[in-house]
């Protein structure tokens, strides 16, 4: 289970009742990725699968390198990853695959299709979050815990709550769904991409200019497979989507920094805090919320 902590400082700083931040940047791996690629791995691995490629922006490979290091010696890895990958996310992907001979990276500008086209060619399974139906199952458990967390603070028959995501494919965004509708408790589930890539917050959030980079690395998803099962449970769960800005992100870095004594956040999980901000400019946002920090 990973911390699910209160900063009231910065609560009142935004002129919300309560807020807590779920710090899944603290996994083993570091970040929300091992709740979905580990059980993803163990789940082929069992069906007799031993060679696996992922295609990957950085957490996804270092969490599935992260599993084949201190899980299983029997199972190969091939992974895809940019050539533009960040220097912090190369570092730790370089340090998950040391003196790890069935591990091999691949430097690729194509890296999905590069790593599909290789699967094929090997007969090896690759490794797709954004498309597989296992990929929620990890997610499902998070939406438990998260609710295990919620009930040791908050009333939750009686307590609002808005739940923001850093998002890029949607695939945590609809495992959560999945559980809490299972638990019949629901959040209002927001999810926040960047201005770079919002195939998905788009919809929802027209205040925003396009832009051709963004400083969170990890949205990446442009096709956006799970488009529509996302929207459908942004909607059913009374959420919203937001679209953010650089120097939102550096607002909010500064605000996180100023208020907490959170140091050395991602962009990625910043989006949490920037969704926030733009929600309650907007005025749209519950009275407690919580800030789902995705990963290093």
């Amino acid at each position: 289970m990973t911390p699910f902590e209160e900063y009231p400082t910065l609560a009142e700083k935004l002129g919300i009742k309560r807020l807590f931040i779920k710090r899944e940047d603290l996994n083993p791996s570091g970040s929300h990725k091992d709740r979905t690629i580990w059980p993803l791995l163990a789940y082929y691995a069992r069906k007799g699968k031993e060679s696996f490629v992922i295609p990957s922006s950085g957490n996804a490979a270092i969490s599935a390198a992260y599993y084949l290091k201190h899980n299983d010696e029997k199972l190969r890895l091939d992974i895809f990853v940019s050539p533009e990958i960040n220097k912090e996310k190369r570092e730790r992907l370089s340090a998950a695959v040391e003196n790890q001979e069935k591990i091999n990276i691949h430097l690729s500008p194509r890296a999905k299709s590069d790593a599909l086209r290789f699967a094929r060619e090997k007969n090896s399974e690759l490794i797709r979050t954004s498309t597989d139906a296992i990929a929620l199952e990890g997610y499902k458990v998070l939406a438990r815990e998260l609710l295990q967390n919620i009930g040791e603070n908050l009333d939750i028959e009686k307590d609002k709550v808005s739940l923001f995501i850093p998002t890029s494919s949607g695939t945590t965004v609809e495992g959560l769904f999945e559980g809490f509708k299972k638990l019949k408790i629901m959040p209002a589930l927001n999810i926040v991409q960047t201005e770079y890539v919002a195939p998905i917050a788009r919809e929802l959030d027209s205040k925003f200019e396009r832009k051709q980079s963004s400083k969170a690395s990890a949205v990446v998803d442009t096709i956006a497979h799970r488009k529509p099962n996302v929207l459908k449970a942004v909607r059913e769960s009374k959420g919203s989507g937001y679209v953010v800005s650089d120097e939102a992100l550096e607002k909010a870095k500064n605000l996180l920094e100023e208020t907490t004594p959170i140091r050395n956040i991602s962009w990625d999980s910043l989006l949490a805090l920037a969704g926030t901000i733009k929600a309650k400019e907007a005025g749209r946002i519950e009275k407690n919320v919580i800030l789902l920090f995705t990963g290093r």
